[in-house]
């Protein structure tokens, strides 16, 4: 469990995406000239990226930055119906829950 590369291969992936369709042949990556992917496609590997990102953070024990990233996923989300949508809902409120006991037990 590699949780920094994980973290940084989501960074990198995010990044690409966020970059969108190259202006000229001349870009430096090649998978960015490949790959062009519709906004709807676009928006679910976002998620999925930052969802994996989440995970990586948890187990790295940063859950402020986990949860962050939930929350961004939940944001990119557009359809509350979405069964995507109720279970980054419901890990967000797990997160938030371990937090706060966390928080709890750091008070006592």
């Amino acid at each position: 469990q590699d949780t920094a590369a994980c973290s940084k291969d989501c960074n990198t992936a995010l990044d690409l995406l966020s970059k969108g369709k190259p202006k000229s042949d001349s870009s430096a990556c090649a998978l960015a000239n490949i790959l062009h992917p519709t906004p709807c496609t676009k928006r679910k590997w976002q998620v999925i990226l930052l969802c994996r990102r989440s995970a990586a953070k948890q187990l790295s024990n940063d859950l402020r930055g986990a949860l962050a990233d939930l929350e961004l996923a939940k944001g990119i989300t557009s359809n509350d119906d979405d069964v995507a949508v109720k279970s980054i809902a419901k890990d967000i409120d797990d997160l938030k829950a371990k937090l706060n006991s966390i928080e709890t037990q750091d008070t006592k």
